[in-house]
């Protein structure tokens, strides 16, 4: 026996599978530097993947969250309006520069600015559907 078949017994023991492994291949395993190795390589790389999701979460928690264009779309998405129409928002904001830009949610008078605007004239129905659809407009 050398010191890699006595690692992997211990180390299945500590991990409860050592039941299993026994019913399923018997006493005595041989596992060869191969397998421990692979285990080896599997362990590292699920302390990488482990270490990265962290990372990327202490990353994303450091954006600030008061982004203008953030609160824009968070405001659409709670309203239900599909993509398309949150970057037609988009457009309207940046055509006529309301700042902030979440502000086009409080003015109604600006979507009838825009659908009467020659550049929207392909979307005027849309906009109005949005303007009558976020201001309960009858």
């Amino acid at each position: 026996m050398n010191a890699a078949t006595n690692v992997l017994p211990f180390a299945a023991q500590a991990t409860g599978a050592a039941a299993w492994l026994e019913a399923h291949f018997g006493k005595n395993i041989a596992w060869g530097p191969l397998a421990v190795g692979l285990v080896g390589v599997l362990a590292v790389a699920a302390i990488l993947v482990c270490w990265a999701i962290v990372r990327w979460q202490q990353h994303r928690s450091k954006k600030p969250m008061d982004h203008p264009w953030r609160l824009l779309r968070e405001l659409a998405q709670a309203h239900g309006l599909r993509r398309s129409e949150e970057r037609l928002l988009h457009q309207i904001v940046r055509r006529y520069g309301i700042e902030p830009p979440a502000r086009l949610l409080l003015e109604p008078e600006r979507f009838q600015t825009a659908a009467s605007d020659e550049l929207f004239q392909r979307e005027r129905q849309v906009i109005l559907h949005l303007k009558n659809r976020l201001f309960d407009v009858r």
